[in-house]
């Protein structure tokens, strides 16, 4: 199985992504977290998306495929599954991560050869009061935590998503999920989406 989850920054698609992660025993790659430990551990990679997060620019696709694709087939070899977080985020990306899940399904017998694309929708000034919260209740500050870089990272997810959602509208394997509701709601009805579908 590989679910993807999508939504905008602050939107809450990572706590999500680790409870679903629990319920069905898989691997959560957050694109996120590949990039924070690059950065982290001052690599050359590291070097380089940092001032692109702290200006409130996504990475390259290419930059992020090349890193992620690994995770995912290691992930996938061991356990039967992945979860996806924050990849696809523009059409373009699309067309790159699509033929490798396409491939690891179809070498895949077993009754979980699945896909799920969940986008949690949030309001920029919903995502934005939660980013607040979170710098107020948290020592860890994150490179994209300002007003102005939340709000440009925001407004390039609007201009990509309806595209991406159309996609995967059409392979029948979207899932919409209002991101407004508290965690445990948003997750009971994740979670009864995905067993409805699958059906």
């Amino acid at each position: 199985m590989i679910i993807i989850v999508l939504g905008p920054s602050s939107c809450g698609k990572g706590t999500q992504a680790d409870l679903l992660a629990e319920k069905y025993s898989i691997p959560h790659i957050s694109t996120g977290d590949l990039f924070r430990k690059e950065i982290a551990d001052n690599t050359e990679l590291g070097q380089k998306i940092a001032p692109m997060l702290a200006a409130g620019h996504f990475v390259p696709g290419e930059i992020t495929f090349q890193i992620l694709k690994q995770h995912v087939e290691a992930g996938y070899a061991q356990t039967g599954g992945v979860i996806i977080d924050g990849f696809p985020r523009m059409y373009s990306q699309v067309e790159e991560i699509q033929p490798l899940i396409d491939e690891l399904l179809a070498n895949d017998k077993s009754e979980n050869s699945w896909l799920r694309v969940i986008h949690y929708s949030l309001t920029f000034d919903e995502c934005l009061r939660r980013q607040e919260n979170r710098k107020a209740t948290s020592d860890v500050v994150r490179s994209d935590a300002d007003e102005a870089a939340l709000r440009k990272r925001y407004d390039s997810y609007l201009a990509d998503i309806e595209q991406i959602k159309k996609y995967y509208q059409d392979k029948g394997v979207f899932i919409e999920v209002n991101a407004q509701q508290g965690i445990q709601e948003i997750y009971d009805y994740t979670t009864k989406q995905i067993e409805d579908s699958l059906r």
